[in-house]
């Protein structure tokens, strides 16, 4: 069903909302995965690698121009929507920018949602920068508010300790479960934290 700005997919045992272009309710088997809008996450703290110390000018300048590109501020607008049925399930998508106020950059994006007859949802996002845009991105992905109930997360991928590109013989890969807030490391220093090289979810 299909009201202004606003999409609602109904199944047998699901229920999902797409508001103003997000994604931004899911029920499953009558729990609620979650009830709050999709964002784009595109900002993150800075970290001492990004020159928050200041020790390397190189990176004090990243750090900068983020702080200058208001980046934390970015949203995504959606100006086009359309949904229909097809032999798959239900395809929506979403015309819009992802952009900051007050500046002009950002990125000309298309959300596709493929909802599937037994409530799987499939997300896919293409998006095209333009504008004077940070060489760097502090990141560019998609976050979701769940449940508390959802508190533990299964990955295929090296475990089970956090591992990056340069240290993946020590970190064997496996299936491997935790809780969320074990996935956590404390450094001295603000950094990355959780990373897992090669996974799957």
């Amino acid at each position: 069903a299909t009201n202004g700005s606003r999409v609602t997919v109904w199944g047998e045992n699901f229920e999902v909302v797409i508001e103003k272009g997000l994604i931004c309710r899911f029920v499953k088997n009558g729990k609620t995965v979650f009830d709050a809008p999709m964002e784009f996450n595109i900002f993150r703290a800075h970290t001492d690698n990004d020159g928050i110390m200041a020790i390397n000018p190189w990176f004090f300048r990243t750090a900068e121009i983020w702080r200058e590109k208001v980046m934390e501020s970015i949203g995504f607008f959606a100006y086009g929507i359309t949904a229909e049925k097809t032999n798959k399930g239900v395809e929506c998508i979403v015309k819009g920018k992802i952009l900051p106020n007050g500046k002009y950059y950002g990125f000309d994006a298309t959300i596709k949602y493929t909802i599937y007859p037994d409530g799987l949802i499939a997300v896919s996002v293409e998006a095209m920068p333009y504008g004077n845009m940070p060489e760097k991105l502090p990141r560019f992905g998609l976050h979701f508010t769940c449940d508390k109930a959802y508190s533990n997360v299964t990955w295929y991928g090296r475990g089970h300790r956090e591992n990056y590109s340069d240290c993946q013989m020590a970190s064997p890969v496996g299936l491997y479960s935790k809780n969320v807030k074990d996935t956590y490391t404390i450094f001295d220093m603000p950094q990355e934290s959780g990373n897992h090289e090669d996974n799957s979810f």
